[in-house]
């Protein structure tokens, strides 16, 4: 084995599928999980308990949902893991993204006919569960398959067409009568077509899986570590993360943010090797100009997205750990959302909504010093940025 080493992200063979088919099934795949979450989320998991439990739906819903966002937390990497290690002839990422999304959409069917609070909190929690191990998979697909110099342009599209699914979803149960089996049951067909049309898409070639580690408490731990100071840029990638920021496109020539990051300029960022940007800063209060500030910002979400998944693409040490590491970084995001609920009461009964914004404001701009520390495309061996580590068997 070569010792880890410096060295640029650049293509060494060609993709097992044709870009354009590609980007077609990370569309599918994305937008059945986004469905499966979203959809429920925002709208059946609410009237479906309220049947159930009447005046306590509201703490039925914080029990429900918060059982399945820590269970999300804990299997991401772990679907990220049983991804890298598959052996399975039908290929690992699809399998995973098949098994994933297909078990997702049964439980959400079965959803519908439960009638206890706890029968819902399980059937959530298998639901997060199955969906974590299909988007693990399915950034790791990304990671084996698309072209580095392509990374921003491919996941410009995916985060611009994607959330298309989650509105095809809200739409359909708009239209239905109010019966709680034929709402679920649509949600779960809606999530399993975006699943089969990505297997069909995808050419996912048997991978072998390394010799001599088994799975046991001790693999399954580490999947939960990367080393920063093994991997120092990959350190500095979660630490941008963590604070719930994604990076902001800049042209850092022109000392000014972008024009805009729509489609072509993120494929022009692509052809200028211009990945890194500026965090957001602004803490915002409970009033009318602030939502409207946060409008804005939710509108320009899906491009920073693109720009963030192709910088941490570019971050991963390992490509026989691609689902794994990438799982990793994405605690950097989810971890916050788990912490914030409990963090929060104690800063707003300290200092009010100014002392809790503040709070976010710091972190905010902690993770735009951090982004500073990590090196766009081409500039992997310069002294000012942190040092990617690519292992190479």
């Amino acid at each position: 084995m070569i010792p880890d080493a410096v060295v640029p992200r650049t293509a060494t063979a060609t993709p097992a599928t044709g870009q354009g088919r590609l980007i077609g099934a990370l569309v599918g795949t994305n937008a059945a999980g986004y469905t499966s979450i979203a959809v429920p989320m925002n709208l059946l998991l609410v009237t479906h308990l309220t049947a159930i439990a009447g005046a306590g739906a509201t703490s039925a819903f914080s029990l429900v949902t918060g059982i399945g966002g820590l269970v999300g937390l804990l299997a991401n990497p772990l679907g990220g893991r049983l991804s890298d290690r598959t052996a399975a002839r039908f290929g690992r990422r699809r399998t995973g993204i098949l098994t994933g999304g297909l078990g997702a959409a049964i439980v959400l069917v079965v959803l519908g006919w439960t009638t206890e609070v706890w029968q819902v909190a399980l059937g959530w929690a298998l639901v997060t569960t199955r969906v974590m191990f299909q988007l693990a998979a399915s950034a790791a697909l990304a990671a084996d398959q698309v072209a580095p110099e392509r990374h921003g342009a491919a996941w410009g599209v995916v985060a611009f067409v994607a959330p298309a699914g989650p509105v095809a979803g809200f739409a359909a149960v708009s239209a239905l009568p109010a019966v709680a089996w034929l709402q679920w049951a649509v949600v779960g067909a809606l999530s399993a077509v975006g699943v089969l049309v990505t297997v069909l898409l995808v050419r996912d070639p048997q991978h072998r899986a390394p010799a001599g580690e088994r799975l046991n408490p001790a693999v399954i731990l580490r999947s939960y570590w990367v080393s920063p100071r093994k991997h120092p840029a990959f350190g500095w990638a979660w630490a941008v993360r963590f604070p719930g920021l994604r990076v902001h496109p800049a042209v850092r020539g022109r000392g000014r943010r972008g024009s805009g990051g729509d489609l072509p300029a993120d494929a022009d960022r692509d052809r200028l090797r211009r990945r890194d940007g500026l965090a957001d800063r602004l803490a915002l209060g409970p009033d009318p100009a602030a939502e409207a500030v946060r409008a804005r910002r939710r509108g320009r979400a899906r491009r920073r997205a693109a720009t963030d998944f192709a910088l941490c693409l570019q971050m991963l040490p390992d490509p026989e750990s691609a689902g794994k590491d990438f799982a990793v970084l994405n605690i950097a995001s989810t971890l916050p959302v788990a912490v914030v609920p409990f963090v929060a009461p104690a800063l707003l009964a300290a200092g009010g909504f100014f002392a809790m914004f503040a709070c976010l404001a710091v972190l905010s701009v902690a993770g735009a010093v951090c982004v500073l520390r990590v090196p766009d495309i081409g500039q992997e061996g310069q002294p000012r940025f942190a040092a990617i580590t690519v292992k190479r068997g």
